[in-house]
C-alpha cells in the first residue's frame, strides 16, 4: 500500500481570521494542484508553503493570505433635508395650504 499525506490549505485575512480551510489526501509523490479561492470583500495577497506541492512527500500546510478590500464604512447615517412647512410650486412659503398643488413638509399634496 502506497503512503498518502494530507495537504491542508488555510485561507486567512490580515487579522489572522480564518476564512476557510480544506484538507485533501494526496498519494506520496503526486502533485497537488492549488486553486486560489476568491472571497467577497477580500483581495489575494500571497501564498506560503506552495513549494511543497510539486511532489508531495510529507504532510503539507499551505497558507493563503488575503487583505480586506472594503473601505471600512460600516454604517451610513443620513439626515432629512426636506424643508418643513408649506410651499407652493414656485418655492414661496405659505402660511396655510391653498387650492391646487402644495408642498407640505417636502411632499406634493393636492388641495381641491
Amino acid at each position: 500500500m502506497e503512503p498518502y499525506f494530507t495537504v491542508t490549505v488555510r485561507c486567512i485575512d490580515e487579522n489572522r481570521i480564518q476564512l476557510s480551510s480544506t484538507t485533501d489526501l494526496v498519494r506520496a509523490g503526486d502533485a497537488y494542484e492549488l486553486v486560489i479561492p476568491s472571497f467577497a470583500g477580500y483581495t489575494y495577497q500571497k501564498t506560503e508553503g506552495a513549494d511543497q506541492l510539486a511532489a508531495v512527500k510529507d504532510y503539507a500546510t499551505v497558507t493563503i493570505y488575503y487583505t480586506s478590500s472594503t473601505n471600512g464604512v460600516t454604517e451610513i447615517t443620513t439626515k432629512d433635508n426636506r424643508q418643513k412647512g408649506i410651499y407652493n410650486l414656485n418655492g414661496m412659503k405659505l402660511k396655510k395650504p391653498v387650492r391646487g398643488i402644495n408642498i407640505i413638509d417636502g411632499r406634493k399634496v393636492i388641495i381641491r
